[in-house]
């Protein structure tokens, strides 16, 4: 008998794993088909980790606003 494929092989692997299990590498086979850079989930966990002062979070809105509503003409020259 010819020796299973690679894919028939995950496929046997899959079966043989728990639902929490088949859930993780789901996980883990969507973050690896990302584009690179650091996967959505990953980005969301650490966000959801940094705990921010509003007073701060009102600072840096004003700041970007006002520093990203300007042109430079001559930035580029």
């Amino acid at each position: 008998m010819v020796a299973n494929t690679l894919k028939d092989q995950l496929i046997s692997a899959i079966n043989n794993m728990t639902p929490d299990q088949q859930q993780e590498l789901l996980e883990y086979a969507t973050d690896i088909l990302a584009p690179e850079g650091i996967p959505a989930r990953a980005f969301l966990d650490r966000l959801r980790a940094v705990k921010i002062d509003p007073a701060d979070l009102a600072i840096m809105k004003q700041a970007a606003e006002e520093d990203c509503e300007r042109i430079d003409l001559d930035e580029w020259q």
